[in-house]
C-alpha cells in the first residue's frame, strides 16, 4: 500500500492535533490544563472557582502533595529535601487549607477537603469542620470529618492551648 504525500500529511495533523489541549499544550486531565498550572496555587483556586470535576481533581492532587511531603517532612532538619518538604506544607497551609475550609460548601469535596485539614492539622479548621459534621450525612464524609476533627483536637498545637 502506498501512502501519498497528501494523506502521509493528513494523518500526521490528525494525530497533532489530538495530542494538543484547547490551550496548545500536552493534555494533563480535566479541564487539558498544561501541567505548569498544577501548583499549589492554581489547585487552591481550582478548589472554589472550577467545575465540579477540577474541584474533585483538585482536591486529590493536593491530598496527594500533603501526603508525599509529610513523609518528607518526617527527616532530619537541614537536610534539603526535608526542608522543602515542610516548605511545601506551609504552602498548603497558607493557600489550601482556607480554600478548603470554604470550600466544605461543595458537597463532593467535604471528604476531601476533611482529610486535607486533618493532615495539615489546620487549627483554624476545627470549628468548620464541627459544622460541617452536624449537618453530614453520608458515612465516609462523616468518618472524614471525624478523623480531621480528632487530628486537630490532639495535635501537639492544639493540646498546647488547651494547656495556656
Amino acid at each position: 500500500m502506498t501512502v501519498t504525500l497528501p494523506v502521509l500529511a493528513l494523518r500526521l495533523l490528525i494525530a497533532a492535533a489530538s495530542a494538543q489541549s484547547p490551550l496548545g499544550g500536552p493534555s494533563t486531565g480535566p479541564g487539558s490544563r498544561p501541567m505548569g498550572e498544577l501548583s499549589i496555587h492554581g489547585l487552591s483556586r481550582d478548589l472554589l472557582e472550577s467545575d465540579r470535576s477540577e474541584r474533585i481533581f483538585a482536591i486529590r492532587e493536593l491530598n496527594r502533595v500533603a501526603r508525599a511531603n509529610l513523609r518528607l517532612a518526617d527527616g532530619k532538619i537541614g537536610r534539603e529535601q526535608t526542608d522543602e518538604a515542610l516548605s511545601t506544607l506551609a504552602g498548603l497551609d497558607d493557600l489550601a487549607a482556607p480554600a478548603c475550609i470554604q470550600a466544605l460548601r461543595y458537597p463532593e469535596l467535604v471528604a476531601g477537603c476533611a482529610t486535607l485539614l486533618g493532615r495539615l492539622e489546620t487549627q483554624a479548621a476545627r470549628g468548620p469542620l464541627e459544622q460541617a459534621l452536624l449537618t453530614e450525612t453520608r458515612r465516609r464524609p462523616r468518618r472524614a470529618l471525624e478523623e480531621a476533627i480528632e487530628k486537630i483536637r490532639s495535635s501537639p498545637l492544639s493540646m498546647l492551648e488547651e494547656h495556656l
